[in-house]
C-alpha cells in the first residue's frame, strides 16, 4: 500500500515500487488534488473508483459541483501513458446497506450513462463492499477479521477473472 502524496509520484515512489508485487495506491479524493492523480494515472495498470450508492456520490463522479469529472480527470494523463490510452478504471460500490435498492440504481445509473445516456458510461464491478461497522473502523489495520476480509476476498477474485491480477500462488 503507497501515500501518494506527490506530484512527482511517477518519478519519484513508481520507480522504488516492487513491481512482482500487486501495489495499492490510494489517491483519496481526487478532484482536491489533480496533480497528484495525475501522476499516478500515468503508470498505474488499474483504477478502481469507490463510490457510495448516494446522489452526492454519484454527482461527485459524473458532474461535480467543483473541480473536474472523474471521467475527464482519468483520460487527461493519456497522452503521457506508453500506451497513450487511459488506464483501466472500474467503479466498486461501497458502504452498501445490505436489502437497499440504491446500490442497483446507481449501478444501473453508472452503466447506462445516467437518466437520459450522455453522461460517461463505467464498468461497476458485481463486487459490493458493504456497510458494516467492522469495515469503516478498520482503517489502518489489517484485514484479517472475518468481516473486514470476505468483501476483500470477493473484490480480489473478481479482479483476477477479469485478468488484473495474478492468480493465486500455490
Amino acid at each position: 500500500m503507497h501515500e501518494a502524496d506527490t506530484p512527482a509520484f511517477a518519478e519519484v515512489v513508481y520507480p522504488e515500487m516492487d513491481h512482482e508485487r500487486v501495489n495499492v495506491v490510494d489517491a483519496g479524493h481526487a478532484e482536491n488534488h489533480p496533480d497528484i492523480v495525475d501522476s499516478i494515472l500515468e503508470v498505474v495498470d488499474l483504477v478502481i473508483l469507490t463510490l457510495s450508492p448516494t446522489q452526492p456520490d454519484y454527482d461527485r463522479l459524473t458532474k461535480p459541483e467543483r473541480g473536474t469529472a472523474l471521467a475527464k480527470v482519468i483520460k487527461r494523463p493519456a497522452a503521457l501513458r506508453e500506451s497513450g490510452q487511459p488506464p483501466a478504471t472500474y467503479v466498486l460500490l461501497n458502504r452498501c446497506q445490505a436489502g437497499a435498492a440504491s446500490p442497483k440504481k446507481y449501478a444501473d445509473l453508472l452503466t447506462n450513462g445516467g437518466e437520459d445516456g450522455t453522461d460517461p458510461r463505467w464498468t461497476v464491478l458485481s463486487t459490493q463492499s458493504p456497510r458494516r461497522e467492522g469495515i469503516a473502523s478498520a482503517v489502518g489495520f489489517p484485514c484479517d477479521k472475518p468481516e473486514r476480509k470476505a468483501p476483500y476476498d470477493a473484490l480480489v477474485t473478481e479482479l483476477t477473472k477479469l485478468g488484473h491480477l495474478p492468480g493465486a500462488r500455490e
